[in-house]
């Protein structure tokens, strides 16, 4: 299997869920800001979370000034 490139089947039910969760998108929030960690490029990061560039530095002040309670339970903010 070495050199084999790996697919995700059904990618869409994939982006369907995370769509469905945007409620409390805590879970977004934090993998972004885990790709920003990891060395992601910010806009790469923000689109990849599908969220505009303003949101992206909303939620990193947020976390860097009150931590998961910043970011949590607040709902879609995009």
């Amino acid at each position: 299997m070495k050199g084999k490139r790996i697919k995700v089947k059904n990618i869409k039910k994939v982006k369907e869920l995370l769509r469905s969760m945007k409620k409390d998108n805590t879970v977004v929030k934090l993998i972004f800001l885990n790709f920003i960690k990891e060395g992601i490029n910010f806009e790469k990061a923000c689109r990849l979370c599908e969220i505009d560039q303003s949101t992206g530095y909303l939620w990193i002040r947020k976390w860097n000034r009150d931590g998961y309670k910043g970011i949590k339970g607040q709902g879609s903010e995009r």
